[in-house]
């Protein structure tokens, strides 16, 4: 070989397993070092729900995000996203807002960093716009205001350079929380004496909370918890409006009230596909034939 085409070189003798398997260890500055072009990369994690395949990440991300360049993705784990993005603007795009809707699935996005560690990486925190109100005025100051949010989280920064005179008692903040606590609707502020003052908070915007499991960031069709075992229910596919894809929100209907929901909805209903969507036609027509008989003896 060329010796001026060689690239790469020797770092370290290996030790062996067992087994035979060889074995290296990997120093903690070259952990450090990252990869290659890794401001390029982005890192997505669905926060608590069933990620969607990765065929429709990848084409509802490249239709969203791919105008100026080709966006790759990889999965890293069960949950966590790896996504390349050359082009600078699209990605500073993508980071500021922070979060992503897929097929009813909440995505985080956070800038990927090296770390010391083989392990991977996983999103804990995220910045979030909240708005205090009824803060006291003695606390209405940088201080008092940072000393109120540290409640939520870590504070960032205010809205504006300063606090709003004219808006005494609210202050609209950048606060980083943490994934894994919930979003309180009030702060206790409390002095040495033991008084007490409500400040209430809120958000920006918050995730969908899952009727199943309570959890934000996603619905039930993406809910890690089981469905409970109920013979006696049908399903369908009501229409929904979800942005870059044709997906459909599946609800669940008891049987015994199937028909009486034909009754009232007529045709305009959606049947779902597959087994169950089999079964839930059947049903459809068998009610449709029940209306149309009660219709005819009506007449009679």
């Amino acid at each position: 070989m060329n010796p001026t085409s060689r690239n790469l070189y020797r770092a370290t003798e290996p030790e062996y397993l067992e087994d035979g398997t060889p074995k290296v260890m990997i120093p903690q500055h070259v952990l450090l070092q990252g990869l290659e072009n890794q401001k390029e990369y982005i890192l997505g994690q669905f926060y608590r729900c069933l990620p969607p395949p990765g065929g429709l990440i990848f084409a509802v991300f490249n239709k969203l995000w791919g105008r100026n360049c080709k966006i790759t993705i990889r999965k890293l784990g069960k949950s966590t996203i790896f996504f390349h993005i050359p082009d600078k603007e699209t990605r500073n795009w993508v980071l500021q807002r922070g979060l992503w809707h897929v097929d009813d699935c909440l995505m985080f996005v956070a800038s990927w960093t090296p770390e010391a560690t083989l392990e991977i990486p996983e999103i804990k925190t995220m910045p979030v716009w909240v708005t205090l109100k009824k803060i006291p005025n003695i606390l209405y100051s940088i201080s008092g205001v940072s000393h109120i949010a540290s409640g939520l989280g870590a504070p960032m920064a205010t809205y504006k350079p300063r606090l709003d005179p004219i808006l005494l008692g609210e202050a609209k903040i950048l606060v980083e929380v943490e994934l894994s606590k919930a979003f309180p609707p009030r702060i206790a502020a409390s002095d040495d004496s033991g008084v007490i003052s409500m400040v209430d908070v809120e958000y920006a915007w918050l995730p969908t909370k899952c009727s199943r499991c309570g959890e934000l960031g996603h619905k039930i069709r993406r809910c890690l918890k089981s469905a409970p075992e109920d013979s006696n229910v049908a399903s369908f596919v009501a229409p929904t409006s979800v942005p870059c894809n044709t997906q459909q929100t599946a609800l669940v209907i008891p049987a015994s009230r199937y028909s009486e929901l034909m009754a009232k909805e007529g045709p305009e209903v959606m049947i779902g596909d597959g087994p169950e969507g089999d079964r839930s036609n059947r049903m459809a027509k068998q009610a449709r034939r029940n209306r149309a008989l009660s219709k005819r003896k009506q007449s009679a």
